[in-house]
């Protein structure tokens, strides 16, 4: 009797997970996630695909602006990164140089 439920259990989640994985939600005109061209004459399709297409754009631009902030970083380290090795090579020079001095003594 378990063996059964635990069975039909089995299969009920495996329908689920498949329903669920070929079942697409119905995507409205201002949540569109591309960017449509202007095609048609009728203004309540225009005014919906405008809605869509500017939040598209703002979708965009604001990885764009991530993308910005993370660049700017990077650049900083980039930057403390290089004078942190200039001052490492600069002191093994120095170093070097006092051996050489220690030596030819």
């Amino acid at each position: 009797m378990e063996v059964i439920i635990v069975y039909s259990l089995c299969v009920i989640f495996a329908f689920l997970i498949i329903y669920h994985m070929f079942n697409k939600p119905i995507i409205e005109a201002n949540t569109n996630p591309e960017y449509n061209d202007y095609s048609k004459d009728d203004a309540l399709i225009l005014a919906k695909q405008n809605a869509g297409n500017i939040k598209f754009l703002k979708q965009k631009f604001d990885t764009v602006d991530e993308l910005s902030k993370k660049v700017n970083t990077l650049s900083e380290s980039v930057d403390s990164n290089t004078e942190s090795i200039s001052q490492i090579l600069k002191a093994q020079k120095e170093q070097t140089d006092r051996l050489k001095t220690d030596d030819s003594s």
